[in-house]
């Protein structure tokens, strides 16, 4: 059910169960937005984005 060019990692849930969190991978963070929109009557989404590294010096633009 993922759109072509976006891959799930992996996911945790919280200690809770008030939220999920789902680690996600794409070089184009349009996609997102093709996905959420499939589920957005069901769950609210926050994408944030993330560098695999702290070594890097500058953050990654979303478009």
């Amino acid at each position: 059910m993922l759109p072509n060019g976006l891959s799930y990692l992996d996911s945790w849930l919280s200690t809770d169960g008030t939220h999920f969190f789902q680690l996600m991978e794409t070089d184009n963070a349009r996609i997102f937005d093709d996905w959420t929109r499939k589920w957005d009557d069901l769950v609210e989404f926050e994408i944030v984005s993330v560098n695999d590294s702290p070594t890097t010096n500058e953050p990654e633009q979303m478009d």
